[in-house]
């Protein structure tokens, strides 16, 4: 009987095998590839100059980015939010995720939208302010909770 470091290690290597030979096997088809997924991706490196990684691992399922970008252009739209508090609340949630591509990529739209490089600043000092007072909260339980 393996112990359990032993027994993740071999989980861990069985598992990026089982990837590797899938990602081996599909080499020669990209779903990227798809009239639906060229389109999105081409205007998302026209709009940013690249394209988010997120969006290039949706990419790998076909029929996946269209309706991702459909769902993300059924929560933007209406509401009660104007395009430039949207786009500052994104960029505050991509600064909270600590996610670069998000973070470029909202920040041109803020920006866009008339958001100034004070607002941009300042949602990103929240987000920071936010995220860090949660990892300290988080830490605080984990520390009690040992302590016990």
């Amino acid at each position: 009987m393996k112990s359990m470091p032993e027994l993740t290690r071999y989980l861990a290597g069985l598992a990026g095998a089982v990837l590797l030979a899938t990602l081996a096997s599909s080499a020669g088809s990209s779903p990227a590839a798809s009239p639906p997924n060229q389109r999105i991706l081409a205007q998302l490196r026209q709009e940013h100059g690249f394209v988010p990684k997120a969006i290039q691992v949706i990419a790998q399922r076909p029929a996946t980015l269209p309706r991702f970008m459909a769902y993300g252009k059924d929560v933007l739209a209406g509401g009660p939010l104007s395009e430039r508090e949207q786009y500052l609340v994104a960029l505050s949630v991509a600064v909270a995720l600590k996610s670069p591509d998000c973070i470029a990529a909202h920040s041109r739209r803020a920006k866009r939208a008339g958001a100034t490089e004070e607002e941009i600043t300042q949602a990103t000092l929240i987000a920071g302010l936010i995220s860090n007072t949660s990892a300290l909260h988080v830490a605080g339980h984990a520390l009690t909770s040992a302590s016990q």
